[in-house]
């Protein structure tokens, strides 16, 4: 497994580091089919090369002549991105949480372990900003694609300017692939009829498997392949597309071995978890039963040791004041605590089971025997937590964005919170000066950012409704699939945005390391 200390893709392609030292490198003979060269990567796309033969007016005075096949240097290592969803600093095992990631263990152990990695607080921008290396505003995402302004750094398109690491290893001559969310294409291009421009096809990656708006449902996709609808889940009761996305990238990756061994890759995956809606198969649910039967102050503290015990904050740091506009877990009644505690082993699955599948992709790297020639990135969140099921929880969070109460909601004492409360709850527990406060003010949360751009919830209220019945922004699979799982309501929540989640996750998007040896 290759090492670094920093996330240099010239150095991938031998262009950034001892100027002069990677010289141009071609294998084959000149002007045949199988020639192939390097470039230098001062021009992306690199120019036309002339053409090297000979045109006469008969073909025996005629020389043909093919323009070399762009390669990257010899030895260039594949690279496997992986970044997960809406999932805190205090979420996984590796960071000091109470979920096991074993897959995330794997790379830190054998690698390096970053705790300054800052997010945007929002899905689209962290994500614009990591394909593109540039400032989220530069790359049009200010704001999330559905709530984009039409103006300058908030207009959802990322620009010609802006070329996407898909599109810079593409045309150094890397297999470009990208598996689960993308929501980096303009909503209002979410059509069969294109333009694809903007689609990952159209940013440089050869090959697209996923969805491409914030979420979908994992039972029933809103799924595409390239630029096509597909269906993978008819006829197949056990589907979940957080399985069938690592099936597909080590397909591909089996393929590409396959046909072009010496060829690299870059390969994105992003899969939804834990995003809502959580939806793990049962069995992971199952594994966590009785886990959180602590309550939410107790786990809060535990996590706060384990994270002082790894050294991924500091000794000094302090665990932030309680608020008092939370209820304590000693408080709540016998069905609350149920109720919450059943949440947050289905969070837990979902996280369990999509670090599991993530590690099958691991593995499958070292089985075609790539591991020690790939680069593996494994970013533990774009985000921290995400306040779509409001304080108590729904299992249906497209009723809340809607501003519509659920039954159970506004009673038992526990009302949906104005946004603020997220910060307080979050898991980056330190408070006081120093790296704790530079923390809280990194680490901010999806609801302050809505409330900066005066996108607040209670806000709107008739646009929202507008946009659930826009056949763009709506999923309709989504809804019919969620009405008709109702009776598994609890399972199927959308986690809670209350003390609990806060718990296991804050705001701070986390590199969980970089492979080595």
């Amino acid at each position: 497994m290759k090492i670094t200390t920093a996330l240099s893709f010239g150095f991938l392609l031998g262009t950034s580091y001892l100027p002069g030292v990677m010289a141009q490198q071609i294998t084959g003979t000149p002007g045949s089919p199988s020639a192939t060269t390097t470039i230098q990567g001062s021009q992306i796309p690199a120019p036309e090369p002339k053409f090297g033969g000979v045109i006469k007016e008969n073909s025996k005075d005629s020389k043909p002549w093919w323009p070399p096949t762009i390669v990257p240097p010899k030895g260039a290592p594949n690279v496997l991105l992986i970044m997960t969803d809406d999932q805190g600093y205090g979420v996984s095992g590796t960071f000091g949480g109470v979920i096991p990631t074993p897959a995330l263990d794997r790379v830190a152990k054998a690698g390096l372990r970053y705790t300054e990695f800052n997010s945007t607080a929002l899905c689209s921008p962290t994500r614009a900003a990591l394909i593109t290396g540039r400032n989220h505003h530069s790359a049009g995402f200010g704001v999330i694609t559905e709530l984009s302004t039409g103006f300058p750094g908030y207009d959802s398109i990322i620009g010609e300017d802006n070329a996407t690491i898909g599109r810079i290893l593409k045309d150094n001559g890397y297999a470009t692939s990208w598996f689960g969310k993308n929501h980096n294409t303009p909503a209002y291009q979410y059509t069969m009829a294109g333009p694809f421009n903007q689609w990952p096809v159209g940013m440089g990656f050869d090959y697209f498997y996923g969805f491409m708006g914030g979420e979908t449902d994992q039972w029933t996709p809103y799924l595409f392949q390239n630029n096509k609808q597909i269906f993978p889940w008819r006829g197949k009761p056990d589907y979940n597309l957080i399985t069938d996305m690592a099936d597909e990238a080590i397909g591909y990756m089996k393929e590409l071995n396959a046909a072009a061994p010496d060829k690299p890759f870059f390969l994105y995956y992003v899969p939804g978890g834990s995003h809502s809606p959580h939806q793990p198969k049962a069995e992971w649910v199952e594994k966590f039963k009785g886990k959180f039967d602590m309550g939410w102050n107790a786990m809060r503290d535990q996590i706060f040791a384990n994270q002082k015990r790894l050294g991924v904050i500091p000794d000094n740091a302090k665990l932030t004041d309680w608020p008092d506009s939370l209820p304590r877990w000693e408080t709540l009644s016998a069905d609350q605590k149920k109720l919450f505690a059943r949440q947050a082993e289905v969070y837990a699955g979902y996280t369990a089971y999509t670090d599991n599948e993530i590690g099958r992709v691991i593995q499958a790297v070292e089985d075609m025997g790539q591991l020690d020639n790939t680069l593996i990135i494994y970013i533990d969140g774009d985000n921290g937590t995400s306040p779509e099921g409001t304080l108590s929880g729904t299992p249906n969070q497209y009723t809340s964005g809607n501003l519509v109460a659920e039954p159970h909601q506004g009673r038992r004492g526990l009302t949906p919170p104005a946004p603020p409360h997220h910060r307080h709850c979050a898991n980056d527990p330190r408070s006081g000066g120093g790296q704790g406060a530079a923390g809280r003010r990194r680490h901010q949360t999806k609801a302050d950012r809505r409330r900066e751009h005066g996108l607040h919830l209670r806000q709107g209220q008739r646009e929202c409704a507008i946009k659930a019945q826009d056949p763009i922004l709506r999923n309709d699979r989504q809804s019919r699939h969620l009405q008709r799982r109702l009776v598994c309501q609890h399972d199927t929540a959308a986690w809670a945005v209350d003390p609990e989640r806060a718990a296991a996750g804050s705001e701070g998007l986390q590199v969980g390391a970089v492979q080595s040896d």
